[in-house]
């Protein structure tokens, strides 16, 4: 009797998540991805969302799901790790071309590869951050 019990209250838990949750629908439409009702469109070498621009287009679309979803948090999280994702490619398109004007600068390749390393760590960041979000 109390597995009946507890699996009925859980059946009512699981209900009441998925109701309180907003539907997510994604459709493409040539350059365009819409998310409910936020659009998200590359112009100029950015994708924009809102009144915000991304340099990659998961990181777009993680964010107007984000903000369709009203989690705010994520929607953050997902806005500083595109910024600190432009940085790093800044910076190594900067120091790429330092380097070339200066090939004898050993310390501009150890910021290449810094920066490098970096890029890669937030990319994971980034993924991992985009497979947390709940899509119900």
């Amino acid at each position: 009797m109390t597995a009946s019990s507890t699996n009925h209250n859980l059946r009512q838990n699981i209900a009441k998540v998925l109701k309180n949750k907003p539907k997510v629908i994604i459709t493409e439409k040539g350059d365009v991805i819409q998310v409910n009702s936020i659009s998200v469109v590359r112009r100029d070498g950015f994708f924009k969302v809102l009144n915000m621009d991304f340099s990659l287009k998961k990181c777009a679309v993680g964010y107007a799901i984000a903000t369709a979803t009203h989690d705010h948090a994520m929607a953050r999280d997902v806005v500083q790790i595109n910024e600190k994702i432009d940085k790093h490619t800044d910076d190594l398109f900067m120091y790429r071309y330092h380097v070339s004007k200066n090939p004898t600068k050993d310390y501009l390749e150890h910021r290449i590869s810094h920066s490098t390393t970096q890029l890669n760590r937030l990319t994971e960041q980034l993924d991992q951050t985009l497979k947390s979000i709940k899509i119900a």
